[in-house]
């Protein structure tokens, strides 16, 4: 059957963690996987990711602090944090799996509050991991699919690949980045294409530009019906979400079966891994 997509709605929960190892997948991408401790193993009952962009608050410390993570009188943290994408997860294991990004400043150096972090944190140090709020889910299956996303969306992209490959239909990811498919670690099975889309100077524009050139990838229905038999996920800099509902409208399909977000701002720069 085609595919539809809906909503899960998750309550407010706060999981006090370790970070226990880190790797640098590629330069400035590091997985670092979030335990339990031997004093508070049951902290991830109840915890639940199971969609392929699923993301949550993320709150560490600075290294000026001693890499403790600020709290109120309640124990709810009270300082910044990032939002980041759940690359992998075990409640009965009691770990969560990140991909970080690491931005540098002017001096080379990691940037921000999430950067040093990933970079210097020794291991063992505190991290409190807000639960998702929601999830986008899945009925039915598509029969052709589309990720379009540049590093911020890699994490996601790496889990939507994972979820739709084994359909059989084919899929397309288009991914504007600096690196190849084997430094990022992307497991892509066979009738998956991924095009690496060289970054220009401004955010976005080779991935808007790939996006709006491509044709629908099956023939137009007649109508915009409930369900659609292409998944569309265009996840980047804010300016890819008017490219995206354009080519939606294009292809005749309904936003609402269709994942486009804009997971950074350049005003802002704040960016969503």
């Amino acid at each position: 059957m085609p595919v539809s997509l809906y909503r899960d709605k998750y309550s407010d929960a706060f999981r006090a963690l370790r970070l226990v190892s880190r790797r640098e997948v590629a330069p400035d991408f590091w997985r670092v996987r979030l335990a339990v401790t031997a004093d508070n193993p049951d902290a991830l009952v109840g915890y639940r990711a199971p969609g392929a962009g699923d993301h949550g608050r993320v709150y560490v410390g600075r290294a000026v602090d001693d890499w403790a993570v600020p709290v109120d009188a309640s124990g709810v943290p009270a300082g910044e944090f990032r939002i980041e994408t759940v690359v992998d997860h075990s409640v009965s294991e009691g770990w969560i799996d990140l991909d970080l990004l690491v931005h540098r400043g002017a001096d080379g150096s990691p940037a921000g509050l999430i950067g040093p972090w990933a970079v210097a944190a020794p291991l063992g140090s505190p991290v409190i991991v807000a639960d998702p709020k929601g999830s986008v889910l899945m009925r039915g299956a598509p029969e052709a699919w589309v990720l379009a996303g540049d590093d911020s969306a890699v994490p996601a992209v790496r889990r939507y690949i994972a979820a739709l490959a084994g359909g059989g239909a084919p899929g397309l990811v288009l991914l504007e980045t600096r690196y190849g498919v084997d430094e990022l670690e992307l497991d892509v099975p066979a009738g998956v294409e991924v095009r690496i889309l060289e970054p220009d100077a401004t955010p976005s524009a080779a991935l808007a530009s790939a996006l709006e050139s491509l044709p629908r990838p099956l023939p137009a229905p007649e109508t915009i019906g409930l369900e659609t038999d292409v998944l569309l996920f265009a996840c980047a800099e804010q300016s890819l979400v008017s490219v995206a509902r354009r080519v939606l409208e294009r292809w005749r399909i309904d936003p609402e079966n269709a994942i486009a977000k804009g997971y950074w701002k350049r005003s802002t720069a704040s960016v969503k891994t």
